[in-house]
């Protein structure tokens, strides 16, 4: 009896086709004429498809690096998410190839159904948005980011075996030290605070899911590795002199610690390694800062740092404390238009005018330094109550696959948890799931987590399958 074989894409094995040596050589006008970004990407591009043809995860990641390096603040975004656009055009493509039957498999978590609620209001505000005038450049920003987010789903319709987990983990590692290598020569150049894409949080959540990698390991030589690999990521954070990602790190780790140590058997052990974390971290992380210091030329680099996490709260106009009041002044004016619509909000692509720190010229701002703040803006209460229940949902997804047989698994799903708490304490003074730059990390790795820790799932397919005599 004939049965359905499933579908699977060889890997070639002959030299390219005329097609493949067409596209390396329109390398290089495109490099010449047009971006030499644009013909970096489809150099890579081309040499991944060479060794995984096809394959969804692959093309996930693409775009999870392509996005995270898209910079808002150039002038030229429009122009990064066309590029961005095409790679993520190709990740659909590859993943209808790879589900075939099965369009969408969706999961049930404590996150679906905020995530799906939430999605459609989104769209109901971008719909709303562009009825009532706002600007569409600005709305498809956000709906994008939204997007992202909403993404996770199609992570979360295939189970991921842990050699793909760790995969997928080593390629976020080597773009996270792209962000610091990025960080660090601009720091060189400029030897003060910058932000923006050469400081994005993106090191910072992927150190998250290493320390929860690392806190399961049972050989201590392979613990020190994973915290070694962390290094450059929190010199990173710290070069950033971004108060906002400190007390994320700080928050995410603690997280990760209670989760870990947990109770029951063996809590004795557990606190002990995660100590024994701790101080390695902790001497690896003075050292690396040390070492920043004396090579980028960072003088009194312990005095800075604590003047920084002494400005935090600070009230009195200093150039330390100058963003704060920027900030109160800026919460403000967004709380004015709040109080106009605080139950839908005022829909996407609406922006506010507000002075620059420096120079007090007034521009226009579609965002928020405050994730939550800018929901409320733009989606009323009603947005916000979602956002709010949907990362709780992101937090249980996580915290739910800390008991799975695997140790990858259980690392992966408990790092995907701290890594939600990372962004909604760095969102309490930023908007980092607001940006793809964040975002489709976060939606790789909830996506996950997501299939993971499912109890269901329910197949929404696009046609039928056909019958084994229609196969034969």
């Amino acid at each position: 009896m004939n049965t359905l074989r499933p579908f699977a894409l060889r890997r070639p094995t002959e030299l390219p086709a005329a097609g493949w040596w067409l596209l390396l050589l329109a390398l290089l006008p495109l490099g010449l004429f047009a971006s030499w970004v644009a013909a970096f990407a489809l150099l890579g591009l081309i040499i991944v498809q060479r060794a995984r043809p096809l394959d969804f995860l692959t093309a996930y990641l693409l775009v999870v690096v392509v996005g995270s390096f898209i910079n808002y603040g150039n002038g030229q975004v429009t122009y990064q998410m066309w590029i961005l656009t095409g790679f993520i055009v190709f990740m659909l493509y590859c993943y209808v190839l790879s589900r075939r039957w099965d369009s969408l498999v969706v999961p049930r978590t404590p996150a679906t159904k905020p995530l799906l609620l939430f999605f459609a209001l989104t769209v109901v505000n971008f719909v709303r948005g562009l009825a009532v005038g706002n600007t569409p450049r600005y709305a498809a920003l956000e709906l994008l980011a939204c997007l992202a987010l909403v993404s996770c789903l199609l992570v979360a319709s295939r189970r991921f075996s842990e050699r793909e987990l760790m995969a997928a983990m080593i390629v976020m590692w080597v773009m996270a030290l792209a962000h610091f290598a990025l960080g660090a020569y601009i720091f060189a150049l400029s030897h003060r605070r910058i932000i923006g894409v050469y400081f994005a949080p993106v090191p910072g959540v992927v150190a998250m899911m290493m320390l929860n990698f690392a806190l399961r390991e049972p050989k201590r030589s392979r613990m020190l590795m994973w915290l070694i690999g962390m290094g450059p990521l929190l010199g990173q954070q710290f070069l950033s002199f971004t108060r906002g990602f400190w007390f994320a790190l700080i928050g995410g780790t603690v997280f990760s610690i209670i989760v870990y140590v947990g109770r029951g058997e063996g809590l004795k052990l557990r606190i002990q390694r995660s100590a024994s974390a701790l101080a390695m971290l902790g001497g690896l992380a003075a050292l690396g800062i040390l070492t920043l210091g004396v090579t980028l030329g960072i003088g009194h680099v312990w005095e800075l740092a604590g003047n920084r996490f002494a400005s935090s709260a600070g009230t009195t106009y200093t150039w330390a404390s100058s963003s704060n009041m920027v900030r109160l002044l800026e919460y403000a004016h967004v709380i004015e238009f709040v109080q106009e619509q605080p139950i839908f909000g005022k829909g996407l692509g609406f922006f506010i005018v507000v002075p620059e720190s420096i120079g007090g010229n007034l521009k226009e701002q579609w965002f928020v330094h405050q994730n939550y703040l800018l929901v409320l803006l733009k989606q009323g209460l009603v947005g916000l109550a979602l956002w709010v229940w949907l990362l709780i949902g992101f937090v249980r997804v996580g915290v739910q696959g800390r008991n799975l047989p695997s140790r990858i698994e259980r690392s992966w799903c408990t790092g995907a948890a701290a890594l939600v708490v990372y962004c909604m304490v760095y969102g309490l003074v930023h908007f980092p799931l607001a940006e793809t730059n964040t975002t489709f990390t976060f939606a790789l790795a909830t996506g996950a987590a997501m299939r993971l820790t499912a109890t269901d799932t329910i197949a929404l397919r696009w046609k039928g399958r056909r019958s084994l005599s229609e196969a034969a």
